[in-house]
C-alpha cells in the first residue's frame, strides 16, 4: 500500500472514530453543534488532528501535562466531582506513555488528588511524585509511571506551579480534558451558568504558560465550556444555551476565551480522549496502545469507589453523564472494531476495487455532516431516529459504500431515513400483513443452497417490532433451502414459526401467542409473479420490507456487489414491489453494498458513485426499481435493527427492540443452520466479518437512543428551539 493510500485509509478510519464519539447518545442536543463547528475549523477528522498533534510533540521521557477533574456541586462540597475528565484523562495517559512514552503528569484540584490517583493506576500506570516519574526508567524492571498534581484554585499560584513545572521537566504537550475554562471575565461557568470560579483549578494558567513556550496544546469538551472552546466561539455565540451571559455579550457567557492548538468535541470528554487514544494507536499502527472494555471497566469501577459522581444523576457509580456501564463498554468495543478488534475483512479486501467511483467523494456531502431537523416544536422520534442513522453508517469495517450511500440518500430525502421508513411503518394497521423479503445465496459456486447470516437475522427483528408493536402479521418471503434456518431464527428472537392463517390469529388482541409465517420466495421469475398476484389478491397488505436482498439491474440481472451475476439463484421480489407501488402499498429497502432493492433510489445516484454501479459491470450493480423509503447501513441486519428502534421511539415502546441475549441466540441460531458468514465464509455466530461481541454492541447502543438505561436529563447544552 503506498503512502497516500495508507493516509487515505487512515482519515476514513478516523471518520469513524470522529462519528461514534460524537453520537448524541443522551439526547443533550449540543454535540452536534460542538463537533460540526470544530470540524470545520479543523478541516479534518478531530481525533487525527489531535493525535498527530500530540505525536509530533511527544517523545519518549518527554512529560505531558493533562489537565482534568470538575467539581461538580461545590456549594455542597469541594470534595465532590464528577466521573467525566479523570477516566479520559487516565486512558490517554496510558496511551500517550505506552504509544510515545511520554510521562503523564496529571494535574486536578486538591480535593480529588487521592481519587484520581485511584483511577489513573486502575488504568496500569503507577502513579509517584513528579521527580520519581524520571527514575522510573532505570533500575532491573519495568515500571509505567505517571504523577498526580494539585492545581491550586488561585490563579496565581496556578501560574507559579506552572512555571516551576515547565522550568524543570521537559514539558512537549498539554491536554485538558472536562477542564473549565475562563471567559474573557475570567470566570469559569458550568454549561448551566452556575459560576465555579473559586473552587476550580485554573488550568488556563498551565495552557497560558506552555502557549507562550510554543508548547502544543489539546483541548476536550463536551459541553461548550470547557478549555479549548475559545476556539470555536463565534459558532456558539447565539447558538449554545448560555454562550451569552448577563451582558448580552459572550464575553461573560459559558464559552472560554482562550484557544488551544486542537479541539476534540465529544459526546462525553471521557470518549473524546478515548477517541484520541484510538486515532494515536491508528497512527503509530499499534492497537494496544488503545484500553479495552477489560480496562474500561477497572477505570470506571475505580472512579466510582474513589467517589467520583454522574455529572447527570448524581450516583456514585460506574456511569457518565448518564450514560451506563453496560452502554460504555458496547462503545469501547464499537470504537475498537475501528482497531480491527472482532473485525475480519480479508475475503472481500482481497484483490478488491474500490467501491468509489472516479470524482466520487466530492460528489456527496462530507460523511460528517449533520443535518437540521426542519418543524418547531422538535419531533423527539425523529431526532432519536438521526442518531440512530448515525450510528448504523458509521463505517467500522472500512468498506467505504456507507460514506457514500449515506450522504447521498441523506441529502435526498432531506430527514432521518429511519424515521421516515418508520412514521410510514407505524401506519400498518393492526392485522394487516407485512412482508419481509429476505435471504442472499452466497458461494453459489460451491453449492447454490449456501446463504449468508446478513439478512435473515435482521428480518427476524423486524417481524418481532411489527408484531409486538403493530400488532401486524409478519410474512418472510426466502428462498426455499432457506425457509427451516428462518424458522429457526425466528424462534431464537421469540417468534413461532407457523402457517399464514395460524400467523394472522396472532394478531388477535386477546393472543397470548407470537408467530410469523415463513414461505418460499421463487427463484423462477413466472413464478414470483403468480405469488406476487395471489399475495395481494387474498391478503391485505400494509407494508413490504426487503433487507439485504437484490433486484434486477436495468439489464434484468440481478448481482452481487462486485458486478457478479446471481439471477439464476436469487428468490424474484420485483414482481410484488412493483405491485406494491401501484397500489400505494409502503415499500421500504435496507442494504449495505449498493446491490440490494431500495438502493436504486434518488434517481439511481449510486450507479454514479460506485465503481460497481457502472453498467460495464453485467448492467451495474444498483437495482431498477426504486422503493418508497431506504435505510442504508454498514450491516443489512443493523438496518432492520435500526428501523425496528425507530418504530419503537416513534411508538413509545422501546421494548419492541430485541436485546442482547436475544442477538446472540440469533447468530448461533444461523450458524447453526450453516449460514455461512458472508465475509469469512465460516458458519459462526458472526455476521460480515463482525463478532458477535460488535453486533451485541450496536444492540447495546441502539437500546440507549431509544431509551433504555439512559436518564432523563435537565443540561441546557441544547440548541436553542427555532420558532
Amino acid at each position: 500500500m503506498s503512502a497516500a493510500e495508507k493516509g487515505d485509509v487512515l482519515v476514513r478510519r478516523c471518520e469513524a472514530i470522529d462519528r461514534l464519539t460524537s453520537i448524541d447518545l443522551p439526547g443533550r442536543g449540543v454535540i452536534g453543534l460542538l463537533y460540526d463547528a470544530a470540524r470545520r475549523d479543523a478541516g479534518r477528522p478531530l481525533s487525527l488532528n489531535a493525535a498527530e498533534i500530540l505525536a509530533g510533540a511527544l517523545a519518549p521521557g518527554k512529560v505531558v501535562l493533562v489537565a482534568t477533574g470538575w467539581l461538580d456541586r461545590p456549594h455542597v462540597s469541594r470534595s465532590i466531582a464528577e466521573s467525566d475528565g479523570p477516566p479520559g484523562a487516565a486512558a490517554l495517559s496510558r496511551a500517550l506513555h505506552l504509544g510515545l512514552g511520554a510521562i503523564p503528569f496529571i494535574l486536578v484540584e486538591e480535593e480529588i488528588v487521592a481519587g484520581t490517583v485511584a483511577v489513573v493506576q486502575a488504568a496500569g500506570l503507577r502513579c509517584v511524585s513528579p521527580d520519581e516519574t524520571l527514575r522510573a526508567r532505570g533500575g532491573s524492571g519495568a515500571l509505567h509511571p505517571a504523577a498526580v498534581i494539585a492545581l491550586p484554585a488561585d490563579r496565581a499560584a496556578s501560574s507559579a506551579l506552572a512555571e516551576d513545572l515547565l522550568a524543570r521537566f521537559d514539558v512537549g504537550a498539554f491536554v485538558a480534558i472536562e477542564k473549565g475554562g475562563e471567559n474573557a471575565r475570567g470566570r469559569i461557568l458550568t454549561s448551566r451558568g452556575m459560576d465555579t470560579t473559586d473552587a476550580l483549578a485554573k488550568a488556563d494558567a498551565v495552557r497560558e504558560a506552555c502557549t507562550a513556550r510554543g508548547i502544543a496544546t489539546i483541548g476536550i469538551g463536551d459541553g461548550g465550556n470547557e478549555i479549548g472552546m475559545g476556539r470555536i466561539a463565534g459558532a456558539l455565540a447565539g447558538r449554545l444555551r448560555n454562550a451569552t451571559g448577563p451582558s448580552g455579550t459572550i464575553a461573560d457567557g459559558v464559552v472560554p476565551a482562550g484557544r488551544t492548538d486542537a479541539l476534540v468535541a465529544a459526546t462525553t470528554s471521557n470518549w473524546g480522549a478515548y477517541g484520541v487514544a484510538t486515532a494515536l494507536a491508528l497512527l503509530l499502527e499499534r492497537p494496544e496502545v488503545m484500553h479495552g472494555p477489560d480496562i474500561e471497566e477497572d477505570i470506571l469501577r475505580a472512579s466510582a469507589a474513589a467517589g467520583f459522581i454522574d455529572g447527570v444523576s448524581g450516583h456514585v457509580a460506574p456511569s457518565v453523564d448518564g450514560i451506563p456501564l453496560a452502554v460504555d463498554l458496547a462503545f469501547l468495543r464499537l470504537l475498537r472494531s475501528v482497531l480491527g478488534d472482532g473485525v475480519d475483512t480479508r475475503a472481500w479486501k482481497r484483490g478488491a476495487v474500490s467501491p468509489r467511483a472516479p470524482g466520487a467523494a466530492e460528489a456527496v456531502a462530507p460523511p460528517w455532516a449533520r443535518w437540521e431537523l426542519d418543524g418547531s416544536p422538535r419531533d423527539r422520534a425523529a431526532e432519536i431516529a438521526g442518531r440512530i442513522d448515525a450510528l448504523i453508517t458509521i463505517d467500522l469495517p472500512d468498506r467505504e459504500v456507507m460514506d457514500l450511500a449515506f450522504p447521498a440518500f441523506r441529502a435526498a430525502y432531506g430527514a432521518p431515513l429511519c424515521h421516515l421508513a418508520a412514521e410510514r411503518l407505524a401506519t400498518v394497521q393492526r392485522g394487516q400483513i407485512v412482508v419481509i423479503a429476505t435471504g442472499f445465496p452466497n458461494r453459489v459456486r460451491v453449492d447454490p443452497d449456501i446463504a449468508e447470516s446478513d439478512g435473515p437475522v435482521g428480518a427476524a427483528v423486524l417481524a418481532r417490532a411489527v408484531h409486538l408493536g403493530l400488532g401486524a402479521v409478519p410474512l418472510i418471503l426466502i428462498e426455499a433451502p432457506l425457509v427451516a434456518p428462518m424458522a429457526r431464527i425466528l424462534h431464537a428472537c421469540g417468534l413461532r414459526a407457523l402457517s399464514l392463517e395460524a400467523a394472522k390469529r396472532c394478531s388477535s388482541l386477546n393472543a397470548t401467542m407470537h408467530g410469523a409465517c415463513v414461505i418460499p420466495l421463487p427463484v423462477d421469475l413466472g413464478e414470483a409473479e403468480a405469488q406476487a398476484l395471489a399475495l395481494m389478491a387474498e391478503h391485505d397488505i400494509g407494508a413490504f420490507i426487503s433487507i439485504e436482498k437484490t433486484a434486477a439491474n436495468p439489464a434484468g440481472e440481478l448481482c452481487y456487489s462486485r458486478g457478479g451475476i446471481g439471477t439464476p439463484h436469487v428468490g424474484k421480489t420485483d414482481p410484488l414491489v412493483a405491485l406494491c407501488r401501484a397500489r400505494a402499498v409502503t415499500t421500504i429497502g435496507i442494504g449495505d453494498g449498493g446491490n440490494e432493492l431500495g438502493m436504486g433510489n434518488a434517481g439511481g445516484i449510486l450507479r454514479s458513485l460506485l465503481t460497481f454501479g457502472d453498467a460495464s459491470y453485467n448492467g451495474g450493480i444498483v437495482p431498477a426499481q426504486e422503493t418508497d423509503f431506504v435505510v442504508p447501513t454498514t450491516v443489512s441486519n443493523w438496518g432492520g435493527y435500526g428501523l425496528a428502534a425507530a418504530l419503537a421511539a416513534r411508538l413509545g415502546q422501546p421494548d419492541i427492540l430485541h436485546d442482547e441475549a436475544t442477538e446472540r441466540r440469533m447468530l448461533l441460531a444461523a450458524s447453526l443452520e450453516g449460514l455461512i458468514d458472508g465475509v469469512t465464509g465460516a458458519t459462526l455466530p458472526t455476521s460480515d466479518g463482525l463478532s458477535e461481541e460488535i453486533h451485541a454492541a450496536v444492540v447495546t447502543m441502539l437500546r440507549a437512543l431509544i431509551g433504555l438505561g439512559i436518564p432523563d436529563n435537565d443540561w441546557p447544552g441544547s440548541t436553542p428551539a427555532r420558532g
